[in-house]
């Protein structure tokens, strides 16, 4: 080439640049990589957490919780006043309109309960409770007052227990498919210590028979609430065999070829169950509302001589014959749902008469155990002084 000389970086020194822009780039790329995993395992953790912090509540708690603010808002509303923060005048009033309402005034249990509530529901969602140490005071003050005015010994249902149904079933015919129905849902009720409401949620495909008799699967309100299994037995009298009856009563009804349909379905005349069909195709049942069975059930109890029994009594008259029974109440709490260190001995009522024998045979044993130590001791004086 004439008149200039062309010049080119060396080979080695080329290398070098392009070697290194290339690492600042990869490490780049690599940074904001590892930028980016970093943040979406930050935010899938954050998820996770936020999640674990939601189910800090049960499912019957935190229904409670939505509830209580529910009704508490609305109150306010309707009377103008503040809703959040949550002062003493607004929480007292709103429990004193529903203590001394005209129409089914609140229990005080109900009322301390909505408040808890409502407190819960003020803590979780960042609202103001009482915030200052006034409000605390008088609304303690309150309560105090509300105790004094409003106390009264707590009115509970006697327990369905064995007795009561043995004299129901005395009144039944069991050659009627609604009779066998009735007495199915009541007796399966009392050994599985169900709630008052369960039998009307469940369906065919909860039931399992077993060569010891059959499970129960009762699912629990709410998503995150998970299934609970009940083991029913054999029993030596047919009237309580509840395997024997379920397996002869869907049979009879034809409730046991729909896995999908409601346990204790409504009935047609002939005892078969009252099944449509749907423009699609599909069998529509018609299934059994609690109000339905709240009535069939006191039309029952009032023939057993039971005043003022709800479906929720078989519940207490379950764990009431199971501990009176011998169980170990412990076990028998595990049945029906409860914490080892929950309610469930308040759901024990054994009938007056009953705890009166069972006094009294606790007594007459420490007598006569008394009588034998103070013969013994007796014995032996005679023999110390050398007297027969």
């Amino acid at each position: 080439m004439s008149g200039s000389t062309a010049y080119y970086p060396p080979p080695q020194r080329h290398d070098q640049y392009t070697s290194a822009a290339f690492n600042n780039s990869v490490s780049a790329a690599e940074a904001a990589g590892t930028a980016r995993a970093r943040t979406a395992r930050l935010a899938e953790l954050a998820a996770t957490r936020d999640r674990i912090r939601a189910n800090r509540h049960s499912v019957g708690y935190s229904n409670g919780m939505r509830s209580a603010a529910k009704r508490y808002g609305e109150f306010c509303e309707e009377e103008g006043l503040q809703q959040y923060p949550a002062t003493y005048e607004s929480v007292s009033t709103w429990m004193t309109r529903d203590l001394t309402r005209d129409k089914r005034p609140k229990k005080l249990s109900s009322c301390f309960t909505d408040k808890r509530n409502l407190s819960a529901h003020c803590d979780a969602n960042e609202h103001e409770f009482l915030p200052e140490a006034r409000d605390r005071r008088l609304l303690r003050q309150f309560e105090q007052g509300a105790k004094q005015t409003f106390s009264c010994a707590a009115k509970r249902p006697p327990a369905l227990t064995v007795a009561h149904l043995l004299g129901i079933a005395d009144q039944m015919n069991f050659r009627n498919p609604a009779h066998t129905q009735v007495w199915l849902h009541m007796a399966l009720a009392h050994q599985a210590m169900l709630r008052g409401g369960d039998g009307t949620r469940m369906h065919r495909r909860d039931i399992t028979f077993t060569p010891g008799g059959m499970t129960v699967r009762l699912m629990a309100k709410g998503h995150r609430a998970t299934p609970r299994i009940i083991w029913v037995s054999h029993t030596a009298d047919p009237r309580f065999d509840i395997p024997e009856l379920m397996k002869q009563y869907l049979e009879d009804t034809g409730i046991g070829a729909h896995p999908g349909c409601p346990l204790f379905a409504k009935l047609q005349p002939s005892g078969k169950v009252d099944v449509t069909y749907g423009p699609d195709g599909g069998h529509r049942f018609r299934p059994l509302s609690y109000d339905k069975w709240r009535r069939t059930w006191a039309h029952w109890t009032k023939q057993a001589t039971i005043a003022g029994s709800t479906p929720h009594a078989a519940r207490a008259g379950g764990i009431t014959d199971g501990t009176r029974g011998g169980g170990d109440p412990l076990l028998l709490s595990r049945i029906g749902g409860w914490a080892v260190n929950g309610c469930w001995h308040q759901y024990v009522r054994p009938e007056d008469s009953e705890v009166a024998n069972m006094l009294r045979n606790a007594i007459d044993r420490r007598i006569a155990e008394a009588q034998g130590l103070r013969d013994i001791i007796a014995g032996l004086k005679r023999t110390r002084a050398g007297t027969p």
